[in-house]
Formats: C-alpha cells, structure tokens, sequence
C-alpha cells in the first residue's frame, strides 16, 4: 500500500458511492485530532468514480438553483398580488 497513491475521503456519501461504483476500501481510519473518519482508496481506482461524483454533484447543485429560483419568482409573484 505504500508505493501507490491513495486517496483519503472523510465523506461517508461520496465513500459509499464509489464502493456502489466498484471501488474497494483498502482501509478505514480516525483522523487523530479532527476524530473524523475516513475510508482510503487506490488513487486510479477511484478516477471514474470521483468523475462520475462530481457530474453528481454538478447536477444536484443546479436542481437546486433552479428550484431556489423558482422559488423566489413564486414568493415575488405573491407579494405583488
């Protein structure tokens, strides 16, 4: 393990997300002053997965745009009635 570049994620979603894309968990820790747990993957082994996340999140964050604006021209729409 100590030849290839791991990557440490301390978030449990994005975690689980790439076990449920394939990527296997080499090993899981506590970070020592934070307490924050974290799962340690292969570098290469996640590539696909962390693109895959990020288009996920991309996605997610633009649905939520566009629902706080709808939202907004609704509370507008209100008040100028």
């Amino acid at each position: 393990m100590s030849e290839e570049r791991l990557k440490y994620i301390y978030n449990i979603d994005q975690a689980d997300y790439y076990i449920k894309e394939g990527c296997i968990a080499l090993g899981a820790g506590r970070h020592p002053q934070t307490k924050n747990v974290f799962l340690i993957f292969n570098f290469k082994e996640t590539q696909s997965a962390y693109e895959k996340w990020c288009k996920k999140c991309v996605e997610y964050k633009k649905s939520n745009i566009m629902w706080i604006i709808n939202i907004n021209k609704f509370n507008l729409n209100i008040q100028n009635t």
